[in-house]
């Protein structure tokens, strides 16, 4: 993920916030922008999702620009430093993880294999039948329907990052 684009999502009441996470991006070489979501009504749809769900999402973090790989509410340190450091970052435990699948994805049969392994708990929600479900992630995604979709409370969403992600998050 440290090779794709990033957008750090925004309003009015939070433009401090996002250029100082603007900042704190630039110290791991990474290239970013901030935009103000009060006059980018495409990408205020693309964070919806998590608007609805938080008191205080912003600002927002996108990862990827064709194919969105993160959407991360109000981006801790702990949690930056873990995803795009190359140094070890201190233990920050992480909420359970809420894994969106289906019965046939490979992608997801892994992620759980791993997650077993590596004792760390989680719920699964297929999505396989349900229409709403299906709709719910392709809004949260940009319009894709990916799975695994990972949801933390209070951090934000994955879409099919791979095991190395996971990997950095809980090493």
């Amino acid at each position: 993920m440290k090779n794709e684009k990033l957008y750090i999502y925004h309003n009015s009441d939070r433009i401090e916030q996002a250029e100082l996470l603007l900042k704190r991006l630039q110290t791991f070489d990474l290239k970013a922008e901030t935009i103000n979501l009060e006059n980018q009504k495409e990408d205020l749809e693309l964070v919806n999702g998590l608007i609805e769900k938080s008191d205080n999402p912003f600002p927002i973090l996108r990862i990827g620009n064709e194919k969105i790989r993160a959407m991360l509410e109000n981006p801790k340190p702990e949690i930056l430093h873990k995803l795009f450091s190359t140094e070890d970052a201190d233990k920050h435990e992480l909420p359970q993880a809420t894994i969106y699948s289906t019965k046939w994805c490979g992608d997801c049969k892994q992620l759980k294999i791993w997650m077993n392994s590596q004792n760390i708990p989680y719920s699964e929600i297929l999505i396989e039948d349900s229409e709403e479900l299906k709709e719910q992630i392709t809004r949260w995604s940009g319009g894709r329907r990916v799975v695994p979709t990972v949801e933390y409370e209070s951090i934000g969403r994955l879409f099919n990052p791979g095991i190395a992600v996971f990997q950095k998050l809980y090493k």
